[in-house]
């Protein structure tokens, strides 16, 4: 019996994702409307972020010790007006850099699924009244278990 190969190995492992990585943040600092929310980021401290999250979130890690996704982004949606309009577009410049890499499109879809179930976590809505620091804090700190078949987000992002 072989176990299931994971999105992250048919990407072609971390090589192959990291250069995906990199191709999408140069499409999401080269888009204007996506620019101003990297201003002041030191760029390769969060590419290795993203690299890492991206490792948990397509099942190569089982488990992920950074911020929690809704942590990591809250302070960019209250304060900055990320929204999901901004979603929609970084989503877009992902799949874009997943095909310039040459990703087949069955493979495109199985990432863009995982991407879509966090979209509700970039809904400014959700955050009026609800913000719960000390619990986003608390979660952001602790590692988060593998993702489980059939749930709608990896479970890194459902603090709220």
């Amino acid at each position: 019996m072989t176990a299931r190969a994971t999105l992250h190995a048919k990407l072609g492992g971390a090589a192959a994702v990291a250069a995906t990585v990199d191709v999408f943040y140069k499409k999401l600092v080269g888009d204007p409307d996506l620019e101003p929310f990297f201003r002041g980021v030191d760029m390769v401290t969060l590419i290795a972020k993203q690299n890492r999250f991206l490792s948990y979130a397509f099942g190569a890690t089982s488990h992920y010790h950074g911020k929690d996704i809704v942590m990591g982004h809250a302070h960019l949606i209250i304060n900055k007006g990320l929204n999901l309009t901004h979603f929609d577009k970084v989503a877009g410049h992902f799949v874009d850099s997943l095909k310039e890499m040459g990703v087949g499109q069955d493979l495109i879809d199985e990432a863009a699924g995982v991407l879509i179930s966090v979209r509700p976590l970039f809904d400014p809505e959700r955050y009026k009244g609800k913000i719960d620091v000390e619990k986003i804090e608390k979660m952001a700190n602790t590692p988060q278990p593998k993702v489980t078949e059939g749930s709608d987000a990896p479970a890194c992002c459902s603090i709220m």
